[in-house]
């Protein structure tokens, strides 16, 4: 996405090959499945944890946003100069949301796990 929002070619692997890269319709193909395996699963733990009142939905809210927003607030601060090949700080920015949000869930499903 990051890609695609500032025309990177590292992100959309054109610098190799332009035919190679993700386009944004197999982006909403990948969302639509994804979401859909979600929405389906009536035991997922995320389900039960968003029951649990509107802190845990707005704890989750900001980790998820977090994840996504991050890596663009720093592009948009740092500048983008895409002369240097290779990824920058931006992708280990979305890696660390991600691993924020799925840590926390962690703990959280570990935590209910003990409480039972």
């Amino acid at each position: 996405m990051i890609g695609h929002i500032f025309q990177n070619p590292t992100y959309l692997s054109m610098a190799m090959d332009p035919r190679v890269g993700i386009s944004p319709l197999e982006m909403v193909f990948m969302a639509t499945l994804a979401l859909s395996t979600i929405l389906s699963n009536p035991n997922l733990f995320l389900w039960k944890f968003l029951k649990g009142g509107l802190a845990n939905q707005l704890t989750f809210a900001a980790l998820f946003i977090n994840q996504y927003i991050a890596p663009v607030i720093y592009l948009l601060i740092a500048g983008t100069n895409w002369e240097t090949k290779g990824f920058g700080p931006e992708l280990f920015i979305f890696f660390g949301g991600v691993i924020a949000t799925l840590g926390f869930l962690l703990f959280q499903a570990k935590m209910e796990e003990n409480t039972i």
